[in-house]
């Protein structure tokens, strides 16, 4: 069946940023003397703010306002991300390509819709989407399959008949969740990490990603 949509999450794929939400989030759990590892730091990635807060407001005790921590972890990461957060020429060009073939292009995050607009639009990417879902579309976020399986309703499509990018163990685990193919990009986790999450392909950094890969998957 042939791939006729490419479905793109965001952080870590198409904007580099995860290091950069790590350094936010550490600088907000400081103000309520909280100190996160390392490796809780990688179990969180991938899954959405808002569980990641009901998880560590369970553990400490601590009721978040979300809407309003969001605002400020954006804040924090612009500032971060000042001058990083630019438009990836690569990116645009396989984006152009797959469209010139018919292939639609979304953009399914874990981010809220606020955050996600704001940065796709400054690297250029928003205007060139045929879907674009965020954890504000639905309850539950991954590693449940539901913001890929939104993404898929809304292209009009099987599942099949498309291919989701993703770099986290939680997103590759809702894309398989969700039937569809995944290619994974070696960003926070190893090829052994995302092959054993489910994977289909992986591949080392999203320059490696073109539309012969992506047309190897057509049976």
């Amino acid at each position: 069946m042939p791939i006729k949509a490419v479905i793109f999450d965001m952080d870590g794929v198409l904007i580099d940023s995860t290091k950069f939400c790590s350094i936010s989030h550490d600088r907000l759990f400081k103000e309520y003397n909280i100190i996160i590892s390392g490796k809780e730091h990688k179990k969180y990635i991938g899954m959405s703010l808002r569980d990641k807060l009901n998880e560590i407001g369970g553990k400490y005790n601590i009721k978040f306002n979300l809407e309003k921590i969001t605002k400020k972890l954006v804040k924090h990461q612009l500032e971060l991300m000042k001058g990083e957060l630019k438009p990836n020429k690569k990116n645009l060009e396989l984006i152009k390509e797959l469209k010139n073939d018919s292939i639609k292009i979304a953009v399914a995050t874990s981010s809220s819709y606020y955050r996600a607009k704001k940065y796709l639009k400054m690297i250029k990417i928003f205007p060139k989407l045929d879907v674009f879902i965020t954890k504000d579309d639905v309850k539950r976020h991954k590693p449940f399959p539901d913001l890929f399986l939104k993404a898929v309703k809304e292209l009009k499509l099987k599942p099949s008949e498309c291919i989701v990018i993703e770099d986290a163990i939680n997103g590759v685990i809702a894309a398989k969740k969700a039937g569809c193919k995944c290619i994974a990009v070696e960003t926070s986790f190893s090829k052994k990490e995302l092959k054993k999450a489910g994977a289909d392909l992986i591949i080392k950094d999203i320059s490696k990603l073109n539309k012969k890969i992506i047309e190897g998957f057509n049976w």
